[in-house]
């Protein structure tokens, strides 16, 4: 969900009550959809619909950049939540050229002022529409880290991989980490967890999945929302297992962590499976689901017949699913007595794109397995661009307490 996707939903509808009603309903929204009603309802939910399961489609280069002052070594943005943020970040150029941006200087009604690092900066100019991220869009090589090409044979064909070996001077590791990105990202996301877990002797497996844009695709191309891409991760670790190695720690970043939520509870060699680190997670899709249609103005109802429309065969081939998709099986909170692993979840209270909420309340329901630990002013899936630090000691605490299993 990435860099950012911005959908968010809602709670599952229960047997009996209203979810008989919201059922009842999407049926009836779905069934004069495909007749061609043309209402303008069946037409925003059927639209929400198929928005939730597009397939990634790459950067947007939606940022201008307003000026560059090199002597005093700063660039003005325009204001938004993304520029307001605390932490150093990544500015993307059309052609994959990128640079580090630095602090937040100033701020006024419509434009920002951020430290820029020192030179050159090779295609960013004033006027130049860039893309704000969170991470470099490399590889490991182009960071100082040695590292693999790795082909994992998925079930719809090859996905690949990373493959990062620990710190220099630590022996080939029985403990691996498998770091799986979010939707619309790429696997480079994770990099940012590899030095942390490489100097307490991890190997890294960063995984591509089903319908990214360098990896096998599903035959209709759909994004699933961590319903069936576990999978994919299931076979990455199943690689792992082949080689001997004994214990594996799953970090997901946004829907990676949806996926890895699925893989604890569902993968053949979850038995593998030490323990969980996710940030800004997706731990319930339905809340997603209201999420987004609140950001685009439409009252709650809306969003849970979208949601319950995907249950619908109709509605989800007019998606283009192969599949109807329950997203209620992606509740977590719901079924947090299935979980069986201990989880480190960090999100923040300011995630415009995935709210903590439903993260706060796994960790009610599960407080024997799930340590939170809650930031104040982190973007979506930024929160190691705003607070390095802790959330390095974070994962490097996690990962040298004695094993969960």
């Amino acid at each position: 969900m990435h860099d950012q996707v911005r959908e968010r939903g809602r709670r599952r509808g229960r047997p009996g009550g209203s979810g008989v009603r919201v059922r009842a309903i999407a049926g009836t929204v779905a069934a004069l959809t495909i007749a061609g009603c043309g209402t303008a309802l069946s037409s925003v939910i059927r639209r929400l619909a198929i928005a939730a399961v597009a397939p990634p489609t790459g950067a947007t280069f939606e940022l201008k950049i307003l000026a560059i002052d090199e002597t005093a070594a700063t660039m003005t943005l325009p204001r938004t939540p993304e520029t307001l943020a605390p932490g150093e970040y990544v500015l993307v150029a059309r052609g994959g050229a990128w640079m580090r941006i630095g602090g937040l200087l100033a701020a006024a009604s419509d434009r920002v002022i951020r430290r820029l690092p020192p030179g050159p900066h090779i295609g960013f100019r004033p006027g130049s529409m860039v893309h704000w991220s969170g991470y470099a869009p490399v590889d490991p090589g182009a960071l100082g880290m040695p590292y693999d090409d790795v082909e994992i044979p998925g079930e719809h064909g090859i996905l690949p991989a990373w493959r990062i070996p620990p710190q220099d001077g630590v022996a080939e590791p029985a403990r691996w980490a498998v770091v799986v990105h979010g939707r619309g990202a790429s696997r480079a996301e994770g990099l940012r967890a590899v030095p942390t877990l490489r100097a307490a002797g991890l190997g890294c497996l960063l995984v591509g999945y089903r319908n990214d844009l360098d990896a096998a695709p599903s035959p209709d191309g759909r994004v699933r929302l961590g319903e069936s891409e576990w999978r994919d991760i299931d076979a990455a670790i199943g690689l792992l297992a082949a080689e001997g190695v004994r214990e594996v720690v799953l970090v997901g970043f946004s829907m990676g962590g949806a996926i890895s939520l699925q893989a604890a509870m569902h993968a053949r060699h979850r038995g593998l499976i030490e323990s969980l680190i996710l940030d800004s997670p997706v731990v319930d899709w339905m809340d997603t689901f209201d999420h987004q249609a609140r950001l685009r103005g439409m009252p709650r109802p809306v969003a849970r017949l979208a949601e319950a429309a995907l249950r619908l065969r109709p509605v989800a081939r007019a998606a283009g699913l192969e599949h109807p998709l329950d997203l209620r099986v992606l509740d977590v909170p719901a079924r947090a007595a299935e979980l069986g692993v201990p989880v480190l979840l960090m999100h923040s209270d300011a995630d415009l794109v995935v709210p903590s909420g439903p993260s706060i309340k796994l960790a009610g329901a599960r407080p024997d397995l799930v340590r939170l630990v809650r930031f104040p002013d982190a973007m979506h899936t930024r929160i190691a661009n705003a607070h390095p630090e802790r959330w390095r000691a974070e994962v490097s605490r996690w990962v040298s307490r004695p094993s969960g299993r």
